[in-house]
């Protein structure tokens, strides 16, 4: 019995008619190529980042050492003195604000004529000497 269902089966895919093969129109063949133009495309651009992010990366590994390479960079003598240049600017606001002082102090006082020597703006002691 399966073998005469077998033969039936054969006999029908034999005798049955191919499928129809409907031909596309003109407007689905031209989107079905700017579909496979867009892909194209989109692949090309992948395959161009891929190539220019190595090239760079390739570049970036001649010129730039950060990380566990640090120890390799030479140090070379440098151009400013850090330590140096902080004091100096220490020292000249120390001298502005003493200056200011002085100025705020003279503004305040009478006029110099009257002022004994005692009483003098260089004599009295500044009490922001040190920050």
């Amino acid at each position: 019995m399966q073998e005469e269902n077998q033969i039936a089966e054969v006999e029908e895919i034999e005798t049955a008619e191919p499928l129809e093969t409907e031909e596309l129109s003109e407007e689905e063949k031209k989107e079905k190529k700017k579909k496979r133009d867009y892909v194209l495309e989109m692949a090309l651009f992948l395959i161009l980042g891929i190539l220019i992010g190595i090239t760079i990366k390739t570049e970036a590994v001649k010129r730039i050492t950060i990380g566990f390479n640090d120890y390799q960079l030479k140090n070379g003598t440098q151009a400013f003195n850090i330590d140096q240049m902080q004091a100096d600017l220490e020292q000249q606001a120390q001298a502005a604000q003493a200056a200011q002082q002085n100025a705020g102090a003279e503004d305040q006082s009478p006029d110099q004529s009257q002022i004994a020597p005692s009483q003098s703006p260089s004599a009295q002691p500044s009490t922001n000497q040190q920050q």
